[in-house]
């Protein structure tokens, strides 16, 4: 053999099963690519389902659902939207600021459309919409495939903690929408003309769901970065910095005025930031206290955040500043309150991929480990192209509508014929359903003394002939009347003062608790109602 000259490589030949996968995806997307969705869509069709099994949860989980479904349709059939408390006997005619009235008028829509499941699927799509745009968004941004499926998958699951037939879910959408587009417009896979896009999702955004705010903690973070990289960053860079500046300045003054385009007007800022301002209120909401990680059902966050910190240490990518801002921002809120897991599971996953993506390969296969990892990794590369090729050509758009409408049907079906439409229906193990059933058949003189997490659902089961005590919209009630709440449910100095003060003349509460044993002990109280979750009690 001549010095210089080097054997040739052999040929790679694909193998049986490769050239097999390879013919039928060409296939399929060539012959049936029409009734094959998008991996986006199976997202879509994904998400929804898991709606749907956990519907009753979605409408139970909390009081809110059904205080929303009673607010929405007050505004359907007055065609007004309430400025004053109408449910409360405690601060009736109180001022109301009415800032997800958008959200309710379409929650009470579906329910008027197929009953319980309409809710469910209308906050279902919304959250499938959310993940199949994560989903299309990893995929702009060049990532492989599998990759983008496996990350969207995780901050879905991450996500399912706070999945509840509530407004809250339109500051998904809002938070996707907002976090993409500046994404794509920083790397300049958008023009700058789609930054307008965001004013006018606000404009919709702050008329569901007082969490618009994070629209402009996702504005702040971009521009934030900029300004700093003008301070101190290199000439070349500063120059780009204040380019940018001048395009996002203007579009988020835009975005700031949407927010005065609701029925609140200037007040709704201050009144969404000044709940956020009450230690006691959001310290005594369970929603805002932060993940417990004993249970379950935080354990995909937790693999999320973790993964991230892995990724971003040995990952040979180094994130941009305004990545490090948003990882950092939205780690604390999630770890601060378990609410704001699903807003860090949509923000990180793109920097998550982009990480991920860039680890180092495996070593040359000196070891058994390495060997491994580079073939797992040469099968993944193989199978993400004939998967590529797959998604990039289905046809199957319209899956999510067929899906939609047959389940529209179906439950109006079952509604005709008085069955839960879909099977959901109010979960009697959280929600007083036979109690209230109880009190809606023998309505009780005067005023009522309700647990705090039961407020909406009886406003849904006996409005307007009672009004609850309390329920879930602290915001509005406020700091004095849910301290005297929590006199009375924890028995401390003066509880009976609260009832007196009140005129409370019945009682609905746990069965298991210390105030319902207590009232049956004293003689001036008799029990009318009990079952395992629920006791009605009423003075003599």
């Amino acid at each position: 053999m001549q010095a210089g000259l080097s054997m040739p490589h052999p040929v790679s030949r694909p193998s049986l099963w490769e050239r097999l996968s390879r013919r039928s995806g060409d296939a399929l997307v060539s012959g049936l690519g029409w009734l094959v969705p998008s991996l986006a869509q199976v997202i879509f069709l994904g998400c929804l389902g898991a709606a749907l099994r956990a519907g009753g949860m979605m409408v139970s989980g909390d009081g809110d659902p059904s205080r929303h479904l009673v607010v929405g349709e007050y505004i359907l059939s007055t065609r007004s939207i309430p400025r004053q408390d109408l449910f409360s006997h405690t601060l009736a005619g109180q001022p109301f600021v009415p800032y997800e009235w958008l959200a309710e008028v379409a929650s009470a829509a579906g329910y008027r459309l197929v009953g319980l499941a309409g809710p469910v699927l209308l906050h279902g799509s919304i959250i499938g919409l959310t993940f199949a745009l994560l989903m299309r968004h990893l995929q702009r941004r060049g990532h492989p495939l599998l990759l983008a499926l496996a990350v969207t998958v995780l901050a879905a699951m991450a996500s399912f903690v706070h999945w509840l037939a509530r407004p809250h879910v339109f500051t998904f959408l809002g938070t996707v929408v907002f976090s993409s587009l500046l994404d794509d417009w920083f790397a300049g896979r958008r023009h700058s003309r789609w930054l307008w896009v965001l004013p006018a999702t606000m404009l919709v955004w702050a008329n569901a769901h007082g969490g618009f705010l994070i629209g402009f903690i996702l504005l702040g973070a971009y521009a934030g970065a900029d300004a700093l990289r003008c301070l101190a960053g290199g000439r070349a860079a500063a120059a780009s910095a204040r380019r940018r500046l001048t395009v996002l300045l203007p579009v988020a003054a835009a975005t700031l005025a949407a927010t005065l385009a609701t029925p609140a007007g200037p007040a709704l800022l201050g009144h969404v930031t000044g709940y956020l301002r009450n230690k006691y209120l959001v310290d005594h909401t369970a929603e805002y206290a932060s993940p417990n990680f004993h249970e379950g059902d935080v354990r995909f966050f937790l693999l999320m955040l973790l993964g991230t910190v892995a990724a971003l240490a040995w990952s040979r990518r180094r994130p941009a500043l305004h990545e490090g801002l948003l990882v950092l921002s939205f780690s604390y809120f999630a770890l601060y309150s378990a609410r704001n897991i699903p807003l860090f599971a949509i923000v990180v996953a793109p920097i998550l991929a982009a990480q991920l993506g860039a680890l180092p390969a495996p070593a040359d296969g000196s070891r058994a480990a390495d060997r491994l990892l580079g073939a797992v990794g040469a099968w993944l590369a193989r199978r993400n192209v004939v998967y590529s090729r797959v998604d990039g050509r289905s046809r199957g758009q319209l899956w999510p509508l067929a899906a939609l409408t047959a389940l529209l049907l179906l439950a109006a079906a079952h509604w005709r014929q008085g069955q839960p439409p879909l099977g959901v229906d109010f979960l009697p193990a959280r929600q007083p359903v036979a109690a209230a059933a109880y009190l809606k058949a023998h309505p009780p003189a005067g005023n009522g003394f309700n647990q705090f997490i039961w407020g909406g659902y009886l406003l849904y089961a006996l409005w307007p002939e009672q009004r609850v005590f309390i329920d879930g919209q602290t915001d509005f009630y406020g700091e004095a009347l849910t301290r005297e709440y929590a006199r009375v449910a924890g028995l401390d100095d003066g509880w009976q003062d609260v009832l007196d003060r009140h005129n409370i003349q019945w009682v609905i509460f746990g069965t298991d608790t210390a105030l319902v044993r207590q009232l049956r002990s004293m003689p001036e109280w008799r029990v009318l109602y009990q079952d395992d979750v629920a006791t009605v009690l009423a003075r003599n």
